[in-house]
């Protein structure tokens, strides 16, 4: 039978908060600025979204890695071998592809 994982809540809650930073991200780009977007300029909205932007890119790779974490099963995180490597190939392909 598989051994079950302790809650790490503050593992939890980083996720909870890199959910809310994705959805800030979407609104930023799709609903508060809309079609302004194409045309920064150096005003301050322009400059908002910009440093907003830059600051919650990294949600969603570090939502993903989170999810993938606590997504696999704990006999496969112990378990050596092939799932090991699967389980490394799974977090590089995050780190490199979901910048």
């Amino acid at each position: 039978m598989y051994k079950k994982i302790a809650r790490q809540s503050n593992i939890e809650l980083l996720r909870i908060v890199c959910m809310f930073l994705i959805f800030v991200n979407h609104m930023n780009g799709h609903g508060v600025m809309g079609d302004n977007v194409a045309s920064l300029d150096y005003s301050l909205k322009s400059i908002v979204f910009i440093i907003a932007t830059s600051v919650v890119v990294c949600a969603a790779p570090i939502f993903v890695i989170i999810s993938g974490y606590f997504g696999i099963k704990p006999t496969l995180m112990g378990g050596g071998g092939v799932n090991s490597v699967l389980y490394a190939c799974f977090i590089v392909f995050c780190v490199i592809f979901c910048q």
